[in-house]
């Protein structure tokens, strides 16, 4: 892999968001799809509120959202999710069929893709998507925060991924590929060799296709090394990942300012606020106040369910 000439922008987040927000506006371009891969069956208030975030920040002449429903049913009944019903009209949902998505790819009719567990097909979605239809992949665990066109102008034509934290690999959490490329397919050959399509055994530093462009963590994780313990970023707003989904209170103070979108981390593109699918839903959070600046922005206040409460499945 190859990286971006401002080395200093791996290593500080800081320093990373400050150049972000230094790049200019991007131009209009040819509509990207960018793909979402969901397994469950009922489509929840965590991926929807990633799914407004891309609305509510992405120009829909230049992106466009993809989500793949690998559950027959969470398929057949999207109209009927409280949470998902109210975006149908703006996303392209398609039906996530492994074996004809795989047909055709150094990944079709391989006995060892079958019955693998949610995270490692999450992995394999990543590359079949991409091979058939190209463009970028977002994991569903991310809140968008701003327009991705000054993101692509700063790749160019590279395909890319970014750092996983300090470790020396990549992750596929935020990717790009071009359709049919040599590089998915070479990626797709080695996944089968490994009969993994993890990260580690595909992006790692020693072995990871060197014309593949290596992002640095904080355009799209701007916590991350923070988290690890490896920098401080003077822009982080808590401590961990958990502070995201967790309640005002004591110790866990309320923002004195208003939170938005954008100034949500300045500069980065995405946050990823990494699998906390668990973690209970307050309204009054910071995920629940950024849900808040989206449905403004999307003017669905009075179509959504709130965020933090439980809304039964039709």
């Amino acid at each position: 892999m190859h990286r971006l000439s401002q080395t200093e922008v791996y290593s500080s987040t800081d320093r990373c968001l400050a150049f972000a927000r230094t790049l200019p506006p991007s131009s209009p371009r040819p509509l990207t799809p960018v793909h979402f891969f969901w397994q469950g069956r009922a489509f929840s208030a965590k991926a929807a509120l990633c799914l407004r975030s891309f609305l509510a920040t992405q120009d829909p002449r230049c992106f466009r959202a993809w989500l793949w429903l690998e559950d027959e049913t969470a398929f057949s009944q999207a109209a009927r999710n409280p949470y998902l019903a109210p975006l149908l009209p703006h996303l392209n949902v398609q039906r996530y069929d492994w074996a004809e998505l795989s047909r055709g790819t150094p990944l079709a009719n391989r006995p060892w893709t079958r019955s693998l567990a949610p995270a490692a097909r999450s992995d394999l979605a990543h590359l079949v998507c991409l091979a058939r239809y190209g463009g970028c992949y977002s994991d569903l665990d991310a809140l968008f925060l701003r327009d991705l066109g000054p993101l692509l102008d700063l790749a160019g034509d590279a395909e890319f991924c970014f750092q996983w934290g300090a470790v020396a690999r990549g992750t596929n959490a935020f990717c790009r590929h071009r359709a049919a490329g040599a590089m998915i397919e070479s990626l797709m050959c080695r996944a089968d060799t490994a009969q993994t399509a993890h990260p580690t055994h595909l992006l790692d530093f020693t072995f990871a296709p060197e014309e593949l462009l290596l992002l640095p963590v904080g355009l799209f994780s701007p916590l991350w090394l923070h988290d690890d313990g490896h920098e401080r970023c003077r822009a982080a707003p808590f401590r961990h990942f958990s502070g995201f989904y967790r309640k005002f209170g004591w110790f866990h103070r309320r923002p004195a300012t208003t939170v938005t979108l954008s100034s949500f981390f300045p500069g980065a593109f995405t946050y990823h606020w990494h699998g906390q699918w668990a973690a209970p839903e307050h309204a009054d959070s910071y995920a629940g106040l950024l849900d808040q600046d989206c449905r403004a922005r999307l003017a669905l206040l009075g179509s959504l369910p709130a965020f933090g409460t439980r809304s039964a499945q039709a």
